[in-house]
């Protein structure tokens, strides 16, 4: 099969099986990029050719549906990505980088949102970090070093090179398989608040979540919690099914709920939001998250040769979204009042103070958020 024919081949059956494919760019600009494209497409080498793949995808903005390219990353473990802005640790200082192979770092991120597919920019900002660690997706767009290394600049004028890892990166096969490892969620009941930690829509094989719940009960048996926080922050996405026993029990008990949320939250995990929302008037605490009240999801995976890709089957709208999936009783969820972006109603930020200090001063400020409030309840009644 040819270039031509391949790339063909892929959009053609996306048109077919993705739920409405041409919601954010007509059908007519996307074939007049995919046409541009297709014009030189056999002089490309194949980085180049994977990367006009992967811009032609983030056309769609629809961060289900996407090519999946395996890219490579360096050894950074002293590198962070804090308010939209990258650090590198240098000795015990944390240095704000500003270059990155000598390119402005603004001109490199502003180029890697073009192999990006994303709804909202925060969903963006939590995959750029990964691309600023790849030498494959800098040289994809026109940022990269010529090796494998890549070259950071800080303020002060020093530069950190970071090597790659391994050329050898693999795409993982995509199969919904449960995984053994078991998921880290956890709670404790302190200060008359339940935190429960929630970083994944997905059960654990070893300890079911119903038994994570159930434990829970038993804990809350002797002092029913007066608030419960729940923190979502990374979960991006699994099984929505997941986190409804949780739900039902802080309904049941009528336990004032929050959310820490941040950017990372995104798939089931804005279903868990969602019905947070709407079923305990949850407030949300942290940043806002990866997807919009109004998105597309439930992904479909297919291939053509050995170019593999996913697409969004089904559009979700969290303003008027039928209730088939809680066994709590409603005719319909009407959760968000407005579009775009799922917001943050009270926002606690992480900041560059949690990295310097190495604790979690976001989830700190989220507690004592919540106890001024049960303070002032108290002083109420």
């Amino acid at each position: 099969m040819s270039r031509t024919e391949l790339v063909n081949e892929i959009f053609d059956r996306l048109e077919k099986e993705h739920v409405n494919l041409y919601h954010s760019i007509s059908k007519r600009e996307f074939q007049k990029h995919k046409k541009e494209f297709l014009k030189n497409v056999d002089t490309l080498d194949e980085l180049h050719f994977d990367a006009g793949i992967l811009k032609l995808f983030a056309l769609f903005k629809d961060a289900h549906t996407s090519y999946r390219y395996a890219f490579d990353h360096v050894d950074a473990d002293d590198l962070f990505f804090v308010e939209r802005k990258l650090f590198v640790k240098s000795g015990k200082k944390l240095e704000q980088v500003v270059k990155i192979n000598e390119h402005d770092i603004n001109q490199v991120v502003e180029k890697l949102k073009e192999v990006v597919p994303y709804e909202v920019d925060e969903w963006f900002f939590t995959k750029v970090f990964d691309l600023l660690k790849s030498p494959k997706a800098l040289a994809m767009v026109d940022m990269g070093s010529g090796d494998n290394q890549i070259f950071y600049t800080t303020e002060s004028g020093k530069v950190h090179v970071k090597t790659c890892l391994s050329n050898d990166v693999k795409l993982e096969s995509g199969k919904n398989t449960v995984k053994d490892v078991c998921v880290p969620y956890q709670f404790r009941l302190k200060n008359s608040i339940l935190e429960v930690r929630y970083p994944s829509c997905q059960s654990c094989p070893q300890y079911p979540f119903n038994k994570f719940c159930q434990d829970i009960e038993k804990v809350c048996e002797k002092k029913m919690p007066r608030a419960c926080l729940v923190d979502l922050r990374d979960n991006v996405g699994g099984d929505s099914e997941v986190i409804h026993p949780l739900i039902e029990f802080l309904f049941e008990n009528r336990i004032k709920t929050y959310v820490l949320m941040n950017e990372r939250v995104f798939s089931s995990g804005t279903f868990a939001l969602a019905d947070l929302k709407y079923f305990c008037n949850a407030k949300f605490l942290g940043t806002n998250a990866g997807q919009p009240t109004r998105r597309y999801g439930w992904t479909g995976r297919d291939a053509v040769e050995n170019k593999r890709f996913s697409y969004s089957t089904h559009y979700f709208d969290f303003c008027t979204l039928p209730d088939k999936h809680c066994k709590i009783k409603s005719d319909t969820i009407k959760v968000f009042d407005y579009e775009g972006v799922i917001r943050a109603d009270v926002y606690i930020p992480k900041t560059i103070d949690d990295i310097k200090m190495g604790k979690d001063l976001q989830k700190k400020k989220a507690l004592k958020y919540i106890e001024k409030e049960m303070k002032k309840e108290c002083e109420l009644e």
